[in-house]
This record gives structure tokens, C-alpha cells and sequence, in this order.
């Protein structure tokens, strides 16, 4: 099986910023400083930006499926949407970010944003201030 072309010759050289790492001046080079930095988070996170932003063609240009599943647990916080994909591919069970232990103790009722304008009509009324007008709080 041949493995498809990168989607830019950029990747190839060094010196060139790679189209997914738009946020930051980073290199090619210094991609792969990150990636091999001996920080385990560090690591996780620039990786954790390639598998979510990178076409999944480029990604085997930086890392091979032994590394992603190396630091996997690490990677959860930072594939955002991708994760299903990358479970996926893997063949991993799918995650679910955040862990159950760092949910607990969070508010489980649904915030409502509409209420707000609703007690914000309602005082109106309340001090006889008029008519509401319309607008984004109706």
C-alpha cells in the first residue's frame, strides 16, 4: 500500500511554519523539538494540536500510532472535537473528556440564559416602567 503525499511540500522543510500550528511562529524543527522535548506535557499538547488540527495524512509525517497511544491519557484535554476520530482510528474505546472524578461537584442543573431578560421584563412590568420594547430580550 502506498502512503499518500503530504497536502504541502512545506512540511518537508525545517525552516517553513506548518498550516496547522496558525496560532504560534513555530517551525517544522521546532515542531519537532516539542515533540521529543522531555516535558510529557509538553509533548501531549503539541501533539494533542496535530491530531487536531493536522489533515490525519500529515500527522504520520510527526508521530507514528505507537506514540498516540503512548501518551493517549494525556491527550484526551487537548483533541477537542477530534477525539471520537482519533478513538476511532486507534481503535480505542471512545473517551469521555472530562474524566467522571473531575465532574464531580459540578452543577448539574441546565443554566438557562433566557431568564435573566425574563426577570428583567418581569421587573419592568413590576415598577411600571411601560411598555417592553423589543428587542434581544423579549
Amino acid at each position: 500500500m502506498t502512503a499518500l503525499p503530504p497536502t504541502s511540500d512545506a512540511l518537508l522543510l525545517d525552516d517553513e511554519r506548518p498550516y496547522f500550528l496558525w496560532w504560534t511562529s513555530l517551525t517544522v524543527a521546532g515542531l519537532r523539538e516539542q515533540l521529543a522535548s522531555p516535558d510529557r506535557a509538553t509533548r501531549a499538547y503539541y501533539l494533542g494540536a496535530l491530531l487536531r488540527e493536522a489533515n490525519s495524512r500529515d500527522v504520520w509525517l510527526f508521530t507514528t500510532p505507537a506514540v498516540i497511544r503512548e501518551h493517549w491519557p494525556d491527550l484526551l484535554r487537548h483533541l477537542g472535537r477530534a477525539r471520537p476520530m482519533w478513538a476511532w482510528l486507534m481503535g480505542m474505546a471512545p473517551a469521555q473528556w472530562p474524566p467522571a472524578e473531575a465532574r464531580r461537584g459540578q452543577r448539574t442543573e441546565q443554566v438557562s440564559f433566557a431568564a435573566p431578560c425574563r426577570r428583567r421584563a418581569a421587573n419592568r412590568r413590576a415598577a411600571r416602567l411601560g411598555p417592553i420594547r423589543p428587542g434581544p430580550c423579549r
